[in-house]
């Protein structure tokens, strides 16, 4: 389960760092010892963003393989994909109960998954279908050496937990490189997010704000927007190590130890729990937009709004005991030592013991931390309802619906 958590975050870092995509396939590779990997959206051929990512076999011993890939193949593998992209999202499934046959030999003609068995040495494909209710249809490959009877039950469980985390980041993602393309676009999809996204320049400017982030800036609680376009702090202190954070995520030389640490918490005028703030690098190298300098992208979460975190992805890890997945769910809600004792009705040394296992199980160092962990794991993402036109509309997850007939999915 830890090399779970550790493929959660890689995925959640490759939001605005799109060469971690292909991290992603290679670790997902060596932590189920499979041969290969790939993340696509379907059909290959129409792809208007830099996928597919493929694990470095592909580039490697598979070479030809990949070039067969890029060029869309032919009418035996576009038979297939189709039958991908009608199954439902989130199930990592084999390619017999996919094409509902008993055995491997049972599989209809496909002509790439004969250049990969001779090429590779590849005897079964695992798929699983991701973004289920947008217009893209991601698709997660994998690859084994093994007949899919022989593939360890290990690949299926963990895997059927890191897929929806897979499909959130990659529509996050997404949209994100829409912003660095066309700087002036449409930015609806960030509106979805249940925290504040904000982008700024490396002077601290702030280019654009979703309506979560101007939400907390209103309320004046900590955040706010000063009158050159800056976001002001209660106090220089914080304002001077947020200067820095931005500052160090927009550095030209970056590592991954830095851009992973890039976390602030800022402190509010109500003494509520503080906000909790990740800093993401979007260096624009290509100067794909007008603006002329590095940028990074700011998640701004305030812990006490409900929908803010969910204890939801912490607990698919499977590393917390019953008592201790309600000392962190009040966690992070917001809740302090004293207040989560007398909600628990245990004693004070009880309830420092069992934070005390919380973070120890989950390798966090303090609060801060644990916000992050919860972020990675699971992205907040707002509901929407409908009106009665028929039009999508966002709503708070602490927002009762006018019609509960009218609710709408999880937009992922």
């Amino acid at each position: 389960m830890k090399q779970l958590f550790g493929l959660a975050e890689i995925t959640i870092g490759a939001i605005t760092d799109p060469s971690l995509w292909t991290d992603l396939t290679n670790e997902i590779v060596e932590c189920y010892s499979l041969r290969s990997a790939s993340i696509f959206a379907s059909p290959v051929t129409r792809n208007e963003f830099p996928a597919p990512y493929f694990s470095d076999f592909f580039r490697k011993d598979g070479r030809d393989i990949l070039e067969y890939f890029l060029g869309g193949g032919d009418e035996s593998d576009r038979a297939v994909y189709e039958r991908v992209t009608h199954v439902p999202e989130y199930i990592l499934r084999t390619e017999e109960d996919l094409m509902g046959v008993s055995s491997h030999r049972e599989l209809m003609f496909c002509k790439e998954r004969e250049l990969m068995r001779d090429v590779g040495g590849i005897q079964s494909r695992l798929t699983g279908v991701l973004n289920g209710i947008s217009p893209w249809r991601d698709i997660v490959a994998l690859h084994s050496i093994d007949h899919s009877i022989d593939v360890p039950e290990r690949v299926f469980s963990e895997m059927n937990l890191l897929l929806p985390v897979i499909g959130k980041a990659m529509n996050t993602h997404r949209a994100l490189e829409t912003l660095k393309r066309v700087f002036n676009a449409k930015l609806g999809a960030l509106d979805h997010l249940e925290f504040g996204a904000v982008l700024v320049s490396q002077s601290g400017a702030v280019l654009y704000g979703n309506s979560y982030f101007k939400e907390l800036a209103g309320d004046g609680d900590g955040l706010s927007i000063l009158p050159k376009g800056e976001i002001g702090f209660l106090d220089q202190e914080t304002a001077a190590i947020f200067t820095r954070l931005v500052q160090t995520a927009c550095a030209p030389h970056r590592n991954m130890q830095t851009r992973s640490s890039l976390t602030l918490s800022i402190p509010r005028r109500s003494r509520k729990m503080p906000y909790f703030i990740k800093a993401h690098a979007l260096t624009d190298g290509d100067r794909e937009t007008d603006v002329r300098d590095d940028f990074a992208l700011l998640f701004v979460i305030d812990p006490t709004r409900a929908g803010s975190l969910s204890d939801s992805g912490i607990l698919d890890l499977g590393l917390l005991t019953k008592s201790e997945s309600e000392v962190c769910a009040y966690l992070l809600s917001g809740e302090s030592t004293r207040r989560i004792s007398t909600l628990r009705d245990v004693s004070m040394n009880t309830t420092r013991q069992q934070i005390k296992a919380v973070l120890a199980k989950l390798r966090c160092r303090d609060r801060l931390h644990l916000y992050q962990v919860a972020f990675t794991t699971h992205l907040p993402i707002r509901k929407l309802s409908q009106t009665k036109d028929g039009k999508n509309i966002a709503r708070r997850n602490d927002e009762p619906p006018s019609d509960i007939s009218n609710v709408g999915r999880t937009v992922s």
